[in-house]
């Protein structure tokens, strides 16, 4: 994507559209949908397929979506790249195929810490008040957990319908002292393409401390929202890997989901969301 070569951009109406190859150079995608100054993606972008089929698109509101009128019922699910899904429709939007009078936005933002994360769902609730707000830290900062449950109180108190998420991840007890490193697949191609953390080299070290630190911080989460009686949706018990013949089978990495586990994302998480859009 350097230079354009994957990307073409042309103005159609009043969305910029881009074409994404199904191989592509992530950091030029990205310096397409992200603002570095405001750390907030770029709006009126729509992100289409070689043959011309929409992948995703952002809104006015700078936020993955469709546009939606001034007076829609909408909710939003806040977070990383766990949240914000690259190529594909995002498990946020799948919860719209739930929902009948509620649109859902993805209001994830690759790379950016748990602090962002809690400022965009603030920020965003003081301009238009969202019947849900569903709230992943996200994984970012590593090792940096400290202040997190205090930050978490103060931010609640500021985001309206907050529904509090556990991070999931593909790391388990069971294989955390284990070399995992034969079940990487380098072809990204490949419905079994594994790696282990972005641009993070492998170790066991680094292994462990990931999973310490995810856990850590999904405790964190669960103390929070039971002080403060916020609804919980626990990801990393439900996608406990366990359990499983192969741990890789929900994720292609320690910490994103695969495409394939959306829709079972957006069905547990709607498990807890319906009941609470029904009472309002």
């Amino acid at each position: 994507m350097d230079d354009g070569e994957n990307v073409t951009d042309n103005r159609v109406g009043t969305k910029s559209i881009h074409v994404i190859e199904p191989v592509f150079d992530h950091g030029a995608l990205k310096a397409i949908y992200y603002d570095t100054e405001s750390t907030w993606l770029r709006p009126n972008l729509c992100m289409v397929d070689p043959n011309g089929n929409v992948l995703w698109q952002t809104n006015a509101m700078c936020l993955r979506g469709p546009d939606v009128e001034a007076g829609a019922r909408i909710g939003v699910v806040w977070g990383d790249s766990v949240v914000f899904c690259v190529y594909e429709r995002s498990w946020p939007e799948m919860l719209s195929d739930f929902a009948e009078d509620c649109v859902f936005l993805n209001g994830g933002v690759e790379g950016v810490d748990y602090v962002t994360v809690l400022e965009h769902a603030i920020d965003f609730n003081v301009k238009r008040k969202a019947a849900v707000n569903v709230i992943l830290t996200g994984w970012e900062r590593i090792g940096r957990n400290a202040s997190l449950p205090d930050d978490l109180r103060a931010a609640l108190k500021s985001i309206p319908n907050a529904v509090l998420a556990t991070m999931p991840t593909s790391l388990n007890a069971r294989i955390i002292n284990t070399d995992i490193r034969n079940a990487f697949v380098s072809d990204a191609s490949r419905p079994d393409f594994f790696r282990f953390l972005g641009k993070h080299a492998y170790s066991l070290d680094a292994q462990r401390l990931f999973f310490a630190h995810i856990c850590q911080r999904n405790e964190m989460i669960r103390a929070v929202a039971n002080e403060t009686g916020t609804p919980l949706v626990d990801l990393f018990s439900a996608f406990d890997s366990s359990q499983l013949a192969d741990f890789r089978e929900c994720f292609f990495d320690v910490s994103h989901p695969r495409p394939t586990a959306y829709k079972k994302i957006a069905s547990i998480v709607w498990e807890t969301v319906g009941p609470l859009l029904a009472r309002q």
